[in-house]
């Protein structure tokens, strides 16, 4: 769009946009413009609060280079405002996408946009062929979880492994410890009413000298031996949690905001990102590590909010893939006005969750029935994307889409799992694998194993020069 096209007699009109995602109405009232950048000041009807601070109106501005930017915004027709909103037209019917300025740029408050992506996927071709998944995958390590009267484990809700440590939250039990050989060292705290103790074990996250466990309006934090260290109180209900250098993000559903930065004594640093339905599906692991970034996927959409570690705390909102898939905003609006909007999302394409490693990340693009698996490597940039469906899963025998799980989270490799009854199961019906060597090396690990035993971890590691095997 052409800079006298926008800054055509359009002060004074009533418009809608996103900021700081949600839509909220106003007045345009000022226009800017120079070389490549136009921009409108729009006073708001309503003051829109932010953590600690009130603004009445923002600049929103749009690049009329790249004709692209990251909010969007709709001048509405007044005469039909009741109706429906009416965009301004060129040769088409176009959607002003704006970014967000706040009067003062250095506002840190403010979620920083911009066009990256996590893969580019116009230039990357997406394998169809039929290959073994051994030709791009190795098992590096297989651990059989001890199996004992204290170390029983319920149904596996996050597992994650830190410092050779492997840590466990199940369902109804109390946070396990194991070692990297898979013996069990002892349980954190404990399920209780006392002080020291947590109600019910929402989530977990740990650094090189504690254990942060959050429960009903608290963190109790342990040292890595078990022993209660102190509790943290909150103001607020939340579900997840990841520790940063020196502050803790917080998941919460039950505030207007569903993410806070927090000092390490619980008090608000910022609130972000308003409450939406898309926004209300939880995941066992609500942030991801990816590189120098914390990662919040924002429900099932491209959009993903990113605490990037290496700016001084600087939230910025990225995208899995470059090519334009459903906004965060689009998720919500079809959830709340569509009955039918799982269908609208599978024709449209969606997100499932991520998993990492220090040096790679795959997620799942699932669009009109089909998985597409992408992996990306962090340090050297390389793609590899795979129909699933093509995938033969020669390493656990079970099925393909059963191996690649979001709620574990590895260091030097990635994390799976199998229960022994199940492993047993996929071993009986692969008998004609048995000069494999992963049946082999399964087939012995199962020796040892109670059926009804906690689960086997498997450790895995992408191939990045490979040679493809086909079946």
């Amino acid at each position: 769009m052409k800079k006298d096209e926008v800054a055509m007699n359009i002060i004074g009109k009533k418009c809608e946009c996103f900021f700081l995602g949600h839509i909220v109405k106003g007045k345009i009232t000022a226009i800017k413009t120079n070389e490549n950048l136009c921009s409108v000041y729009v006073t708001f009807d309503n003051p829109e609060p932010w953590g600690n601070e009130v603004h009445k109106g923002a600049w929103f501005s749009f690049d009329v280079t790249y004709k692209i930017g990251c909010l969007d915004s709709v001048i509405i027709d007044e005469k039909s405002e009741s109706e429906h909103i009416k965009y301004y037209t060129m040769r088409k019917i176009i959607l002003l996408i704006l970014t967000v300025f706040f009067v003062s740029a250095c506002n840190r408050n403010n979620i920083l946009k911009t066009k990256e992506s996590i893969i580019t996927d116009s230039v990357e071709v997406v394998n169809k062929k039929n290959i073994l998944m051994s030709s791009i995958i190795t098992i590096s390590n297989i651990i059989p979880l001890e199996t004992s009267e204290l170390s029983i484990l319920g149904e596996i809700e996050k597992i994650i492994k830190r410092d050779g440590l492997i840590y466990v939250k199940s369902r109804h039990r109390p946070l396990a410890l194991f070692d990297e050989k898979g013996h069990f060292i002892h349980n954190i705290g404990k399920i209780g009413s006392g002080p020291e103790d947590y109600s019910m074990l929402a989530d977990f996250d740990v650094n090189k000298k504690e254990i942060y466990i959050l429960t009903i309006n608290k963190i109790q934090v342990y040292d890595l031996e078990g022993n209660w260290v102190r509790t943290i109180p909150l103001d607020l209900n939340a579900s997840g949690i990841r520790l940063t250098d020196d502050k803790m993000i917080i998941f919460a559903l039950d505030n207007e905001n569903v993410i806070h930065l927090l000092d390490n004594s619980g008090h608000n640093i910022k609130s972000l990102l308003k409450r939406n339905q898309a926004l209300r599906i939880c995941r066992n692991i609500s942030f991801v590590k990816y590189g120098n970034y914390i990662l919040f996927p924002m429900g099932r959409s491209n959009d993903i909010l990113a605490y990037d570690n290496s700016e001084n705390g600087v939230f910025k909102k990225i995208s899995y893939l470059s090519s334009g898939q459903l906004s965060n905003e689009e998720e919500s609006d079809f959830m709340e006005n569509n009955r039918s909007y799982e269908k609208e999302f599978d024709n449209l394409g969606f997100f499932d969750g991520m998993t990492t490693d220090n040096t790679h990340v795959i997620f799942p693009y699932i669009k009109k029935g089909k998985i597409i698996l992408w992996i990306k490597n962090i340090i050297t940039s390389q793609i590899q994307a795979y129909e699933l469906s093509s995938l033969k899963n020669d390493l656990t025998f079970s099925s393909t889409h059963s191996f690649f799980l979001d709620n574990l989270e590895g260091e030097d490799a990635f994390l799976t799992y199998v229960m022994p009854y199940k492993l047993k199961e996929y071993l009986q019906k692969a008998q004609h694998q048995e000069k494999n060597q992963y049946y082999v090396r399964l087939n012995e690990v199962m020796e040892n194993c109670e059926d009804e035993g906690n689960p086997i971890l498997i450790e895995y590691k992408i191939k990045d020069f490979y040679e493809k095997v086909s079946f």
